[in-house]
C-alpha cells in the first residue's frame, strides 16, 4: 500500500492524522482513490490487520469515504458486515453499534439488496444485521426508499424472512416499524409479540398506538430530525480524534466478542430465549385477545384472567407462572402478587423475573426487599455512588449519549433499580461527570 496523504500513519498510536484528514476533506478527488486504496488493503489482510492495536488508518478512511458519500467503496462496506464476529469488532470496535448503519446508508449506491441479504442472514453478527436494518430508516430519510417499499419488506421478514430463532434483529424490527409509522405493520407487530418472537417491553407496544394517532407525515418529519438516523457528518470524521487507539483486542483483556456480554445480560435478565421458541400452544377456538390488545387497552383484569389460564395449562412452566404473577401487580393486588410470588420464588429462587416482579409489590406497598425471606437475595441498587460509577463508567464507553430510560434499563443487568427514571435523572444532575439535556 503506496500512501501519499496518510504517508507515515499506516500504523499509529498518539499521535492521530488530524492534518491528513484536515487535507483529504478539503482535496476530495484527490483523496478518493488513496482512501479505496486503504480500504482494499485492509480488506485483502484482515486477518491479520484486525488483530494489529496500532493498525488505525482504516478508520478515517471509512469515516472520510462514507462523508462523500462515495459509492464506489459499497461493496467493500459490504464485505466488512459479512466478517466474523471476532474480526468485525477488533476491526470497527465500539463503531459497529454506534455508526455503522450511518456509514452503510452513507455509501449506499441505491441498491438495498445487500442490505437485505445482511439483514437476512442469520449467520452474520446480529448487531450488525441491526445496523443495517436501521440502514433503511436512514435511507428513508434521504429519499433513497420509500415508506410504502419498507412496510412491503418489514412484512416480510415478520412472515418468514427472518430466522425463527431470536436474535437482537426481532428486538429492533418492530421498533423501526413504529419510527416509520407503524400503519399496516401493527397486526404483525402484535403477531410477533403474543408468538414470543419479541417481548412487550421490547416491542414497546405504547410508542405503536401512540404513533398510529399520529399523522404519517407528522411521523417520518420527526424520523427526518434524528440525528441517529442520518448520513455521516464532517462532525462525525473530526470525532474519530476523541476515541480511535482506545479499542483493544488483546485475550488478557477480556471476551475476544465484547458484546457477547449483552447476550449475556439479556439471557440473565429475561432468562434464555430458547424459552420463548413456542412453548405454548393456545387453542385457536379459544376467544380470547392477546397480551398485547390487553396492554393496548390496560385492561389489567382481562390480563389477569388470560395469563390465569395459561399459568393452570402450564403448571410447570416457570415462564407463565410468573407471568400470572406479573399481571397481579399491574392489576394493583399487590397482596396476592405478594404471596403468589413469594411461593414461586421459594420453588425458582434464582429467577430474576419472579425476584422483580415480587420486588415491585413489596415496594407498591411501602416495604422493602426486607418483608420477605429470600432463598437467593436479590441485588438491590440504590441512588448511590456505587450507582452513579456504575452509569459514568458504562458511558464512557460510548461515544453518543444515551437516554436516562435507556440507562434505566441498563442498571437491571445489575441488579432492581430501586427507583424510576426520573429519580435516576435527578441523582445524575448531582454528580458533575454527567450532562443531562433535553
Amino acid at each position: 500500500m503506496i500512501l501519499k496523504i496518510f504517508k507515515g500513519y499506516e500504523r499509529f498510536e498518539d499521535h492521530y492524522p488530524t492534518e491528513a484528514v484536515k487535507y483529504a476533506l478539503a482535496n476530495k478527488e484527490e483523496a478518493i482513490p488513496e482512501l479505496l486504496e486503504i480500504l482494499e488493503h485492509t480488506l485483502c489482510d484482515v486477518e491479520n490487520l484486525s488483530k494489529e492495536e496500532r493498525y488505525l488508518v482504516h478508520f478515517p478512511a471509512i469515516y472520510i469515504l462514507a462523508y462523500f458519500r462515495e459509492t464506489r467503496s459499497y461493496k467493500s462496506i459490504i464485505k466488512i458486515a459479512s466478517l466474523p464476529d471476532d474480526q468485525i469488532f477488533c476491526l470497527l470496535g465500539d463503531a459497529v453499534t454506534d455508526d455503522f448503519k450511518n456509514i452503510l446508508a452513507s455509501v449506499c449506491d441505491g441498491n438495498i439488496e445487500p442490505i437485505k441479504r445482511i439483514i437476512e442472514n442469520s449467520s452474520l453478527d446480529e448487531y450488525v444485521r441491526t445496523e443495517a436494518l436501521e440502514s433503511l430508516l436512514i435511507l428513508l430519510n434521504h429519499g433513497v426508499v420509500s415508506r410504502e417499499q419498507l412496510v412491503f419488506y418489514f412484512k416480510e421478514l415478520f412472515n418468514g424472512k427472518l430466522e425463527v430463532d431470536y436474535s437482537c434483529v426481532w428486538d429492533t424490527l418492530p421498533r423501526c416499524c413504529s419510527l416509520i409509522h407503524p400503519a399496516g405493520l401493527k397486526g404483525d407487530i402484535e403477531k410477533a409479540v403474543a408468538d414470543g418472537k419479541v417481548m412487550e417491553i421490547i416491542a414497546d407496544l405504547n410508542l405503536m398506538n401512540r404513533q398510529l394517532k399520529r399523522s404519517v407525515k407528522e411521523v417520518l418529519d420527526e424520523l427526518k430530525e434524528d440525528e441517529d438516523y442520518s448520513f455521516i457528518s464532517e462532525e462525525d470524521v473530526y470525532s474519530l480524534e476523541e476515541w480511535v487507539g482506545r479499542i483493544s483486542c488483546n485475550e488478557e483483556d477480556g471476551d475476544e466478542y465484547p458484546f457477547e456480554d449483552y447476550k449475556i445480560e439479556y439471557e440473565e435478565m429475561w432468562g434464555s430465549v430458547d424459552e420463548y421458541e413456542d412453548e405454548y400452544e393456545y387453542d385457536d377456538t379459544e376467544e380470547w385477545e392477546t397480551e398485547a390488545e390487553f396492554f393496548d387497552q390496560e385492561d389489567w383484569e382481562g390480563l389477569v384472567e388470560y395469563r390465569r389460564r395459561k399459568a393452570e395449562k402450564y403448571p410447570d412452566e416457570p415462564d407463565c407462572q410468573w407471568s400470572l404473577g406479573e399481571a397481579y401487580v399491574l392489576n394493583k393486588e399487590y397482596e396476592k402478587a405478594i404471596n403468589f410470588l413469594d411461593g414461586l420464588h421459594k420453588k425458582y429462587p434464582d429467577d430474576p423475573n419472579i425476584q422483580h416482579s415480587l420486588l415491585d409489590a413489596l415496594f407498591a406497598i411501602g416495604k422493602d426487599e426486607t418483608a420477605v425471606k429470600w432463598i437467593i437475595r436479590p441485588n438491590i441498587l440504590r441512588l448511590d455512588k456505587d450507582t452513579l460509577d456504575y452509569c459514568y463508567n458504562f458511558l464512557q464507553t460510548k461515544r453518543k449519549p444515551r437516554t436516562v430510560h435507556e440507562l434505566h434499563l441498563q442498571l437491571y443487568s445489575e441488579g432492581y433499580p430501586a427507583f424510576d427514571d426520573h429519580q435516576l435523572m435527578n441523582f445524575l444532575l448531582s454528580d458533575n461527570r454527567f450532562t443531562v439535556t433535553g
